[in-house]
């Protein structure tokens, strides 16, 4: 019997929720969803939580598949919540990013040599933030402010891609205004 023809005869149970059927899903496109991910990932172990996720989703969205390719419903699903765990990843290496340097402005320092570079370090992010400022900072001080990317996009009324643009520009204007400010 072809994958096809299992898939068919399953269909119906999955949506009426079938443990059976989705068993039988799960065998047949697991591993093929795997394969998918891994070439989509930037390592294994988040491919197999994509996956895992994913898998989930099918699960709690069985009655909203209405028919049609199961395989590219999958893969559309496992798509988005790669894109949804790549953007969780950015925010926190975003605050992160952004906390460390606002953290190593304000840590003791060991000598006055030090404590003198950090005051530099602390007074140029000031100045930067200040004359970079605009639509780029202010999405970092949201994301600072906890806001995530949906709530950031209402806030200012602009698609949530813009809301990721603005971010990065943000970033890279900051640190490379504070690097040009610090050089000698």
């Amino acid at each position: 019997m072809d994958t096809s023809t299992v898939e068919h005869d399953q269909f119906e149970e999955f949506r009426n929720g079938s443990r059976h059927a989705f068993d039988e899903l799960y065998q047949l496109h697991a591993a093929a969803l795997l394969c998918f991910l891994n070439s989509r990932c930037w390592n294994d172990v988040r491919a197999e939580d994509v996956a895992q996720e994913t898998w989930i989703q099918v699960w709690h969205k069985h009655a909203s598949f209405h028919g049609g390719n199961f395989r590219a419903w999958l893969f559309k699903l496992a798509s988005n919540r790669k894109v949804d765990q790549a953007r969780r990843y950015a925010r926190r290496i975003d605050k992160v990013e952004l906390s460390s340097v606002i953290v190593a402005s304000v840590a003791l320092p060991d000598n006055q040599e030090e404590e003198d570079r950090r005051n530099q370090e602390t007074t140029a992010l000031k100045e930067c933030i200040e004359s970079v400022g605009g639509k780029y900072v202010e999405v970092l001080k949201m994301r600072m402010q906890a806001l995530n990317d949906l709530e950031i996009a209402n806030r200012l009324s602009v698609q949530i891609g813009t809301v990721y643009s603005r971010a990065n520009r943000g970033r890279e204007e900051l640190s490379d205004c504070v690097k040009r400010k610090l050089e000698p």
